[in-house]
């Protein structure tokens, strides 16, 4: 319950204060309902209604239970009723028979709440009285239902006596005028004929009673008690919805700028994103439908567990989102660098053809990362290791050099031969060129020790 405090409101929820609270209540509305004026027109219709309803419950008494007695007495025994009382059935006198068994199964009933009725209107006419609420209230309420249970009474068996002093009877053993007879006590008629100004007043006291509505202190607590523990049960499932709704919509702006940013980047569509937000929404809309407050803590829950890691999805693709603009990046001038190196040395060239094969490898590499980023399986984007493979490319591309400057292998090898060839002449005819002097001495000192006689021939 909530009660004013200067500019707020404050919650009231302690037994002690509830009941202060009840207590002024019920006081303030006995005060404000005129229950004194209501009770002076309570009495006065219950004063002339409750004697005639009183007599008619006396004489269907003394009919049903005197009723095989006094005929015998006056020497006439309606076989046909004494048979219903035997054997609960009878031919030649149903209307009759029913009346008398209807009264048979009202009579106590009407008797008890007599007593209830007088009983609550004492305690009702002392309660007004003293001033005394909880007394005043509790007794109209039972008076209430006291009266309405004797106004249907009363209807009851005023249509039963109606078709028993109406009855033409047998022509012998029973009439009209002898049933009416029964509800004679000392010469004293207790009938049950249907009196309108009896009704009228019967009514007039319901109508007084259940005008206000009243309720004493403990149902009042009971009621809000009971009405307190529904409420708190969809107060908390909204209390849940208006919070998660607050929580759904401040991940939905911070998705919307990762989307943003993303979008900035390149024509890419973050999916995941997106069904993510959808499902967080779908368990919200659970939590709104829960059917208790049990049920929204444990939607509430799995919302919670959503909501957590969608978060920290969104920061991870903020975290990404750097890399993944420089692997564009660095992708563009990739494939720049490449054009440029094809024009230059043509799409043939070896070493441009291989530039072309590592781009379409980063290209698929580029794409599959992209493809894990729109699903969401953002533990295997790595774009940075791209981002520096697309920057080694675009430098291979631009240190290309010119094919013509470049010194074949296979020449480069025979130029070697060559020069090692000539190096080894050159060595040869020197060492050939020290050793000639060394001969033509040798050949002299030869000739010189050769006899002279051969010296001679020669």
């Amino acid at each position: 319950m909530l009660k004013p405090s200067g500019s707020s409101i404050q919650a009231v929820s302690d037994k002690a204060s509830l009941d202060k609270i009840f207590d002024d209540y019920v006081t303030k509305s006995f005060d404000t309902a005129s229950l004194t004026a209501s009770f002076n027109s309570i009495n006065a219709s219950f004063s002339r209604a409750y004697p005639v309803v009183e007599s008619c419950a006396i004489g269907s008494n003394q009919f049903i239970t005197s009723l095989p007695r006094k005929y015998v007495l006056a020497g006439r025994i309606p076989l046909p009723l004494l048979y219903l009382l035997k054997h609960g059935e009878n031919t030649t006198a149903k209307v009759e028979l029913a009346a008398i068994a209807s009264i048979n199964s009202t009579v106590a009933l009407m008797n008890s709440a007599l007593v209830d009725a007088n009983s609550s209107f004492k305690d009702f006419k002392e309660g007004v009285a003293s001033n005394e609420l909880d007394l005043s209230l509790s007794s109209a309420s039972k008076l209430a239902k006291s009266v309405s249970l004797l106004s249907s009474l009363y209807v009851n068996e005023s249509t039963s006596y109606a078709a028993l002093v109406n009855s033409k009877g047998d022509g012998a053993t029973y009439s009209g005028v002898t049933l009416a007879y029964m509800y004679y006590i000392s010469g004293v008629k207790h009938d049950c004929a249907y009196n309108s100004s009896t009704a009228a007043d019967l009514a007039k006291v319901q109508s007084e009673l259940s005008a206000g509505s009243f309720k004493t202190s403990s149902e009042l607590s009971a009621q809000v008690s009971l009405a307190t523990n529904d409420r708190s049960k969809s107060a908390l499932v909204k209390q849940f919805s208006v919070i998660k709704a607050a929580d759904l919509t401040e991940a939905g702006a911070n998705a919307k700028g990762v989307v943003e940013n993303y979008s900035k980047a390149s024509s890419i569509t973050l999916t995941a994103i997106a069904e993510r937000q959808a499902l967080l929404q779908k368990t919200l809309d659970s939590i709104k439908t829960a059917k208790d407050s049990n049920d929204a803590q444990a939607k509430a829950s799995v919302f919670d567990s959503t909501l957590k890691q969608f978060q920290e999805d969104l920061l991870t693709y903020q975290v990404i989102l750097p890399d993944y603009k420089l692997a564009l990046e660095n992708y563009a001038n990739a494939t720049v660098a490449v054009a440029q190196a094809e024009k230059r040395y043509s799409s043939s060239d070896e070493r441009v053809l291989k530039l072309t094969t590592d781009l379409s490898a980063l290209k698929a590499s580029l794409n599959s990362g992209e493809q894990s980023l729109s699903n969401g399986n953002l533990a295997s984007v790595k774009f940075k290791p791209l981002a520096a493979n697309a920057s080694s490319i675009t430098a291979s591309a631009m240190v290309l050099a010119p094919k013509e400057s470049l010194l074949d292998p296979v020449i480069l090898v025979g130029v070697v031969v060559v020069l090692l060839l000539l190096a080894g002449t050159v060595w040869y005819l020197k060492k050939m060129k020290a050793q000639q002097p060394q001969k033509e001495i040798s050949l002299q000192e030869s000739n010189e020790n050769m006899p002279k006689s051969i010296g001679k021939k020669l």
